[in-house]
């Protein structure tokens, strides 16, 4: 196969130039600094109502006549505006442009209607990024001051950033503002003291965050959750703020760009491949069972159709040589950027979008709406207009990277505005001369931010912005029972960061006199979150007099008649109840009143008892009843199996046991698949339980129990039996009956002799030898582990990949197998479609990592660690490969590795 890309097929117009999902830079020759105010000239045609922007598109034709498309040239905004089709009813409205803003990639509003920007002026200036580490990125505030919807005057919060990558607005006061940075590798918080717009200093709470070396896998987002935790988008942690200082939990490492939630605060993600995907449950809990999988409940494709329906050829995007990525006609298939998702909370747009979700498609020039259906907790999303998309453009430098609401419920894009936003790591050589040809690296000093709102509701002027800050404890309060989201979720905010006894009065009342659910709802956690803060002003301590939460309110929560507040009454006062010591039993009280709620008549309670019961600290025995009583009166529940499972994290052979008690557990087909989640985890853990239940399949097949087969199976997938290249589990002793099973298990043998040859243990003839490594390789491998820092932010700290969209390397084939396959993969990438237990289309680039030295390291690292047991890989040998394969640009595909 040639090397060379294959030749582009020819439009008239020339498409996008995109890929996998960021955007782009830019470099301004004269820019404010912090402090300045710039001021910007409105747009010289009307903000709001044009008949170009509104609703009036090719709706019949859904592709326009290539001899129509407008060229590849950047257009001012009006012109822009009038390339967009929207779905009927409604209009875009240009809210801020050049030169105020530049490559805006993240928005969000704080309390006093402000709108703060992150401009990510740096991203690739060229197709070499060439100086995109120069500190030019900014934090921008935005203030419409005559009420007219145009953002006219811009303050520079903070500058001289490299790459930004967030901001949420903490607390806005009379005379202060805090805010949250992310400016890699760096998570400030950020003080105005002054309340003159700009930062006058800030704290350093994280500084280990990726986004400078790759872009676009690195944490990002910052949402603040309904809890009060704020979550990343791809990172590992989760945190909240108390005065000048974070505290952290462990949660798993998904996402790509752009991170939203829902009013009961399931969180949703878009990597850029996928439509959408959401956790069905509180995700932190699946952090402390990392031999879990997910079973479709925690970073779930609600979406499973990524089709997309842009109105003009995307000839640009970066894999546009690939069969299938564009459809005959020159237009994307399928998403391939998928990022900024945003579920709308709001009714402006009328009661049939509350709950939808928004996701940018910034490589087809696109803004996708998906409804969202809830069966029994589990979200399946569909697409609203099959065919079409809530707003399309033609204009191909049109780049909805990201999206938020504003407090009048309307939709906010950050539009980017560059040719280039795919960035240098993934950049292939058919988009870089895509991008030379058409002239797509300049100019860098755009970027709009659009409100999309309905035609109906045009407002001007404008009623000036309610400023919470202003407002007296009880008005903010009120603001709880909003119908709208965005209010709902700013007053929590706004009486949290108070944290005084009137805050706390005020949340209280909602809580206790309230109709509305989700109103009570947010006051709960208004009153957690309240509890929290005020341990800042009480100097860190538990003292009694401490405003917030009380125990009568989690009483009252726990006994409240929507199952969603029973059930945050449930977490709280696990949380709360958790033994300081872990040798400390819980209360007789609160484990009595988790056992009451273990038989709730709502599935969400009784999920909620299962995920709380290990904050207890029972005693194995007791945990093992308790869990095995939820599971058998709900496994058809899958998220009851996998909140069961999650929690018998170091019990799962106990739990198997008792469950077996009964001998018609496990035969049911859900059932089964309980014994057999149970058993992967079992299997995953490099112990003595693995050799158990090994032993307990072999006892269950001599004694001809079809329970056997769920375990047995689980064993195969450990083994990879599918792969060209099985994987050989290593248990501590040989399992008991193991020899007796191979030789009369009946009809389970065949199960039985298919994983029988990828088991050893000491002593046994097939046990592989391992060396030790030399000194040589051990210098290689301790090289190799500093370096895998910069692999981390995909593959994880523990190889352990992100479902979906990047295999894990724990016993992966093409890592335990011929190292020259291995070394093409990181010397030149591979494309998919990738093998990741989903389909997916995902890339992975060319590594970073570039000497032969270091990506020697690294390989001998990643197959001799998290269990692998494969030989090191030398120096020579990348060096050889890397020779033989001179010249190659293009990333391997699967087809190709497989032939070689």
């Amino acid at each position: 196969m040639s090397d060379r890309p294959e030749t582009r097929r020819s439009f008239l117009a020339p498409a996008i130039l995109a890929g996998a999902l960021l955007f782009g830079a830019l470099e301004l020759a004269q820019r404010p600094g912090p402090g300045a105010d710039h001021a910007a000239s409105r747009p010289s045609t009307p903000t709001s109502g044009a008949p170009a922007a509104d609703s009036r598109a090719a709706a019949d034709s859904p592709i326009t006549s290539a001899t129509s498309l407008p060229s590849s040239r950047a257009y001012s905004p009006e012109e822009s505006r009038a390339l967009m089709r929207l779905e009927p009813g409604f209009v875009a409205e240009l809210v801020c442009a050049e030169p105020l803003i530049q490559a805006p990639v993240a928005v969000t509003f704080d309390s006093d209607g402000r709108l703060w920007v992150v401009e990510m002026r740096g991203y690739m200036p060229d197709n070499d990024a060439t100086g995109e580490r120069e500190p030019s990125g900014r934090i921008t505030i935005l203030t419409d001051q005559d009420h007219d919807g145009f953002y006219e005057t811009a303050r520079v919060f903070m500058d001289k950033l490299v790459l930004p990558r967030g901001v949420l607005p903490l607390r806005v006061t009379r005379t202060s503002t805090t805010a949250l940075v992310l400016a890699p590798p760096n998570l400030f918080i950020a003080h105005d003291d002054n309340n003159d717009g700009v930062c006058d200093r800030t704290v350093s709470v994280m500084n280990d965050l990726g986004g400078v070396e790759n872009p676009e896998h690195a944490p990002n987002g910052l949402l603040r959750g309904l809890d009060n935790w704020i979550e990343f988008s791809q990172h590992d942690k989760a945190f909240r703020v108390r005065g000048d200082a974070i505290e952290t939990r462990s949660v798993p490492h998904h996402g790509q760009w752009g991170i939203s939630k829902d009013d009961l605060g399931r969180v949703f993600y878009v990597p850029n491949s996928d439509a959408l995907r959401a956790d069905f449950l509180p995700k932190h809990y699946f952090a402390r069972n990392r031999q879990q999988s997910r079973e479709g409940v925690i970073y779930e494709l609600v979406q499973p159709d990524p089709t997309v329906w842009p109105i003009r050829p995307t000839v640009g995007v970066n894999r546009g040589y690939m069969k299938g990525i564009l459809r005959p006609d020159g237009r994307l298939a399928t998403h391939t950027a998928a990022c900024g998702p945003l579920i709308y909370r709001e009714h402006a747009f009328g009661s049939e979008f509350v709950g939808n979700a928004f996701v940018c498609e910034p490589a087809a020039y696109l803004v996708k709406r998906h409804t969202l259906e809830d069966q029994n907790g589990v979200l399946v999303a569909h697409h609203a207009t099959p065919g079409r998309e809530f707003l399309a453009s033609l204009d191909e430098r049109f780049r909805p990277v990201n999206s938020c609401v504003g407090p009048d419920g309307s939709l906010y894009l950050a539009d980017m505005y560059r040719g280039v936003i795919q960035h240098k790591t993934y950049l292939t050589p058919y988009l870089k001369d895509y991008i030379k040809e058409h002239d797509l690296e300049s100019p860098l000093n755009c970027g709009r931010i659009w409100r999309i709102r309905r035609a109906t509701h045009e407002v001007a002027p404008r009623p000036a912005p309610v400023k919470l800050s202003e407002l007296l404890t009880p008005g903010v309060a009120s603001y709880l029972e909003s119908p709208e989201g965005w209010w709902r979720d700013a007053a929590q905010a706004e009486l949290v960061e108070r944290a005084d006894a009137l805050a706390a009065d005020e949340a209280r009342r909602v809580f206790e006199h309230s109709t509305i659910a989700l109103a009570r709802l947010h006051a709960l956690w208004t009153l957690e979150g309240i509890s929290f803060n005020a341990k800042a002003s009480a100097g860190g301590g538990a003292k009694t007099d401490t405003p917030g939460l009380l125990d009568a309110d989690i009483t009252r929560a726990c006994a409240d008649t929507d199952p969603n507040i029973r059930a945050a009454g449930l977490r709280l006062l696990a949380e709360r109840a958790k033994p300081a010591s872990p040798d400390a039993p819980a209360t007789s009280d609160v484990l009595a009143r988790l056992d009451a709620m273990s038989a709730d008549p709502s599935p969400v309670v009784r999920r909620q008892a299962a995920l709380s019961l290990p904050l207890l600290n029972l005693d194995k025995a007791a945990l093992v009843e308790r869990l095995a009583r939820l599971i058998q009166s709900d496994s058809g529940d899958r998220l009851m199996r996998v909140s069961v499972v999650n929690s018998a994290a170091g019990a799962e052979l106990e739990l198997l046991g008792n469950l077996f008690a009964s001998s018609s557990f496990g035969s049911s087909p859900a059932s089964a698949r309980v014994v057999g989640a149970l058993a992967e985890c079992l299997v995953k853990r490099n112990d003595a339980t693995r050799r158990q239940v090994v032993a307990l399949a072999a006892d269950l097949a001599l004694r001809d129990d079809e329970r056997c087969v769920p375990i047995l199976k689980s064993i195969a997938a450990a083994q990879n039996l599918r792969d060209k290249q099985p994987r050989t589990i290593k248990l501590d002793a040989e399992p008991a009956h193991w020899r007796e099973a191979l030789s009369r298990a009946g009809r389970y043998t065949p199960l039985l002799e298919a994983s029988d040859a990828y088991l050893t243990w000491k002593g046994r003839v097939n046990e592989p030898i391992v060396r030790e490594l030399t000194e040589s390789e051990r210098k290689l491998f301790d090289r190799g582990r500093s370096l895998y820092t910069i692999c981390a932010g995909c593959h994880g700290n523990e190889g352990q990949g992100v479902a979906g969209s990047i295999p894990p390397l724990i016993g992966s084939a093409r890592v335990l197998g011929r190292p020259e396959t291995l070394a093409k993969i990181v010397l030149h990438g591979l494309e998919g479609p990738l093998d990741t237990g989903e389909p997916t289309n995902a890339a992975m680039p060319a590594s970073p990592v570039k000497s032969d030295e270091d990506i020697a390291g690294v390989l001998t690292f990643v197959r001799r660690s998290w269990g692998n047991a494969a030989p090191p890989v030398s120096p020579d040998l990348v060096r050889e490969v890397r020779k033989a394969h001179q010249g190659r640009a293009l990333p391997w595909t699967r087809k190709e590795l497989d032939e070689k």
